[in-house]
This record gives C-alpha cells, structure tokens and sequence, in this order.
C-alpha cells in the first residue's frame, strides 16, 4: 500500500482542485480574521475575548463541503482516467487502494486546515495581536475535531469510491454535507434550548418589565431531550457543535462515537467496494 500512497501524495501535489481548496480555506481565513480585527477595533477587545474561540474553529462549518467536493474530484478523476482499473490490474487491491485513498484525503484535509491555520497567523496576529490564539479553548477540543474530520472523510471517500460518476457524485456528497451540517445545527440549537430565559414584557404605561427566570417553552425535557443529546452526539456536525460549545465540558461520548462510526463506514466501504464491478 506505500507504492498507492507514494503515487496519490504526488498526484495531490498536482492536483488543481487540491490548490483551489487550499486558496479558498487560506482565503476566508483572511477573510474571517480581517473583520475579526475591524471588529475588535469597532466594539472593542470584550467583544475579541467572547468570539475568539468562534473564529478560530470557523472551518468546522464548512470543511464538510469542501472534504466532499475534494474527494469527489480527486477520487472522481482516477475512476474517469482509468487509473483504478489499472492498479487493480497491477495487483492491488481494492482494500489496499481504498485505504490509501482514506489517509490521502485525511491528509489533504488537514493542509485545509493548516492554510486558514495560516491564515490566523500572518492575518490574525499582526492585526490584533496575540489575544486571536490566548482567548481560545485547545486541549481536548482539538483532540474531538480531528476524529470528527476523520469521520467527515471516512464518508465521502465511501461516496466517492462506490460512484464512478463523478458528476452525480459531487450533488450527491454536496447534499449529503450541507444535510449534516443543517440537522446538526438544528437537533444542536434545540438540544441547548436553556430551562429558563430573560423576558421583556410590556407595560399598560409604555414601560418595559424585565422578568427573570421565565420557563422556557422551547426547552426539551425528559425522553425528548435524551433522543435530541443523542441524535447530537450521532450527527459529525452536532457532535461537533458540542465539542466546541465553551458551556460545555468534556464529554467521552464524543470520540468513542465518532471512532465506532469512521470504523463501520470504513468497513462497510470495503465490503462494498469489494462487491463492486470495477470496468
């Protein structure tokens, strides 16, 4: 599997949909962090201490999309080039290849990462300064998003491995990422719906009452909410959420689903990808 390996990461190089991806990460990055410092400087360094930790962990709302179009394209071309079919033929096999298609895409992720990364760094810190990285919450966070990444690849390397059309591959996969993303955030936002919530309510004279400790209607209770924690916890982009809410502590639930989920989706690739008729 090193020769596969060999050969996929020199291909990447020359890949032009790889460099586009990387110019777009790298680009809203500078994009993100620009306003980042005409925000800083409009509403002052509160307002950095409280959405820092958003910023930096930006790419996790878009890196689905990009992951799928990345692994459609690349993975895409060699099915249309012929090129699986002739390392089959040169007595690879489809396990062997599949996997280095899995830890080539894991890999140019992870340059996705790095370029709005860098983008932190030569945008971020000369603007505003060493308070972009010190705000944020590392440790296990980090830990919890790149096997979450990891999971993100491990299903649209499936996707695109099993569907040799690389046009009907990318709607597919794009609908796939945006379908995570969208119920992720939504079982997320009800899911962290508070007890009890600040109400402003208007008075017979034109004032304003504040009432404090109002119940929430929104609020999920009981077998509800267990179903909406665990649909969270299920869904990358919810566990994701989770992973990176400051509220939040951590929670082992996070990675041991997203390991058993990338483990079952990588299997179950295999297994089909071994069932499937490769011309």
């Amino acid at each position: 599997m090193r020769n596969l390996i060999f050969a996929n990461f020199s291909r990447l190089w020359k890949s032009k949909i790889f460099w586009v991806l990387e110019t777009f990460c790298f680009a809203f990055g500078v994009f993100s962090y620009t306003l980042v410092a005409i925000n800083t400087r409009n509403l002052g360094h509160g307002w950095l201490e409280y959405n820092a930790h958003t910023y930096f962990y930006l790419p996790i709302m878009f890196l689905p999309a990009v992951i799928a179009v990345f692994a459609c394209f690349f993975i895409g071309t060699d099915y249309s080039d012929g090129t699986i079919r002739n390392k089959l033929i040169a007595g690879h096999s489809k396990s062997g290849i599949y996997l280095s298609y899995l830890l080539t895409t894991y890999m140019a992720v992870i340059f996705f990462v790095g370029a709005y990364l860098f983008a932190v760094i030569t945008v971020g810190l000369p603007l505003v300064g060493s308070s972009v990285i010190t705000y944020v919450q590392l440790h296990w966070r980090v830990f919890n998003i790149l096997l979450i990444l990891i999971e993100y690849v491990s299903l649209f390397v499936l996707l695109a491995m099993l569907d040799s059309n690389k046009a009907r591959n990318v709607v597919v996969s794009l609908l796939v990422a945006f379908l995570i993303i969208l119920i992720g955030m939504m079982f997320y936002s009800q899911y962290m719906q508070p007890e009890f919530v600040n109400r402003v309510v208007p008075l017979p004279d034109g004032g304003f009452e504040l009432k404090k400790g109002e119940a929430n209607s929104k609020y999920l209770s009981g077998t509800i909410r267990t179903v909406f924690e665990w649909v969270t916890l299920i869904i990358p982009h919810g566990s994701a959420l989770m992973s990176l809410d400051k509220r939040l502590a951590f929670d082992w639930r996070n990675p041991i689903i997203a390991v058993v989920l990338t483990i079952m989706t990588i299997v179950s690739g295999i297994q089909l990808l071994n069932k499937k008729d490769i011309k």
